[in-house]
């Protein structure tokens, strides 16, 4: 039986069909797990492409008694117990750099954004709507739509919800109002507005609390694969699609993550940096507006041979898109959330396929249909009536 319909052909299929059931539903409820996912093991080392296949459960606190009332395997598969807590990057006070208070025209991804509302987070990339074929903005719900769990900042505001660059947490005219229930509100002047607005929400997939009677598209009740949404930019001249800072040009071609992939962002807040994917197929609970449960996650370590930074993600670069590392850099992931795994930082993204066909965007542009020819019109020969004899005609064709 398929345990959700987004996973990752990368998974082997005994581990989707038996074990992450049975995690599913017997280990994932207690209340001292925070998750779990497929990795591969060597050598003292998760995320080791070609190593053993394993499976991660996560906890909160690494205790005797949470460690001993969890399997060793589950239908042979060994199981690793990590500590680990997950949760959005876009909380608390975010750092202030001076290149974030930038206004970038055109848009590009890996810059400041956010919608009327928020504080900042990152601008994935510009891609294309699929029912209209007109450039969008994507970035995640709570950076642009504010639609994700508690907070319901942004229902009902598809075509209103002003989207601006930088986003209002960077912009000094803006001023925090306070908070609505548990979502923060920070509101910029119409006078403001006017200066960086650069589109409004156009769509996106609200984000459901555990105990809601219904999910994301593929998924069970109260689940999610995306924290993701897109906006109608205010002019086409405005933005510029498949391009993102520091990455250069994206491809049209999305890809699957596996174990071990190099990997690239780049954020509002730590620009460019570098990662390892160790996990895949993740399901994980993340700390938000209310606790919100998401599967088929990523998670992302640092590469710290390639840069000194220890962290890959921070407050701010919630929306960077997840590339692979390579001269074609292949999206693979939308960042959305961070998480302590082990004592070290990791990031979390969504599948980048999910991600397209629930939003119904794509990084492909629109075909340009073949102009129309104009048929040749068709010419009926002159003709001339002769008469030859009292009611009497003979047609004559002139050639």
């Amino acid at each position: 039986m398929e345990f959700f319909t987004w996973f990752n052909p990368n998974i082997p299929t005994t581990i989707l069909s038996k074990v992450f059931p049975f995690l599913d539903e017997k280990i994932f409820p207690r209340i001292e797990v925070t998750g779990f996912a497929y990795t591969q093991y060597h050598a003292g080392e998760v995320g080791v492409l070609g190593g053993e296949d394993r499976v991660v459960i996560f906890v909160e606190e690494l205790k005797p008694e949470i460690i001993n009332k969890l399997p060793k395997e589950v239908h042979g598969v060994k199981t690793i117990i990590l500590q680990g807590m997950f949760f959005l990057v876009e909380q608390g006070e975010l750092p202030r750099f001076e290149t974030t208070k930038c206004m970038y025209r055109p848009l590009i991804g890996g810059i400041s954004i956010g919608c009327q509302g928020i504080t900042a987070g990152t601008l994935g990339v510009v891609v294309y709507d699929l029912l209209t074929g007109e450039p969008c903005i994507l970035s995640n719900n709570h950076v642009i739509a504010m639609n994700w769990g508690a907070c319901k900042w942004g229902v009902g505001k598809e075509g209103k919800l002003e989207i601006l660059q930088p986003g209002p947490y960077d912009i000094p005219e803006c001023l925090t109002q306070g908070y609505s229930g548990r979502c923060p509100i920070l509101l910029c002047s119409d006078e403001v507005v006017k200066k960086y607005i650069v589109g409004y929400l156009l769509r996106t997939e609200r984000v459901y609390l555990p105990y809601e009677d219904k999910g994301q598209p593929g998924c069970k009740k109260g689940e999610n694969v995306i924290d993701a949404a897109v906006a109608k930019p205010i002019s086409k001249e405005v933005v510029k699609p498949l391009e993102v800072n520091y990455v250069g040009k994206v491809s049209e071609e999305v890809k699957e993550v596996e174990i071990g992939m190099s990997v690239k962002k780049s954020g509002r807040t730590t620009n460019l940096t570098f990662g390892k994917v160790v996990s895949i197929g993740a399901k994980l609970k993340v700390r938000g507006w209310g606790e919100c449960w998401f599967v088929n996650q990523i998670l992302f370590k640092a590469d710290l041979t390639k840069q000194k930074l220890s962290t890959p993600i921070m407050g701010g670069d919630s929306g960077s898109l997840l590339v692979e590392d390579s001269p074609e850099n292949h999206p693979v992931g939308l960042c959305f959330a961070g998480g302590i795994v082990d004592g070290k930082i990791v990031g979390v993204a969504n599948p980048i396929k999910a991600v397209c066909d629930i939003l119904k965007i794509s990084f492909k542009p629109p075909t340009t249909p073949p102009p129309t020819k104009t048929p040749t019109p068709t010419i009926t020969p002159p003709v001339t009536k002769i008469k030859i004899g009292k009611g009497k005609f003979m047609i004559k064709i002139k050639t």
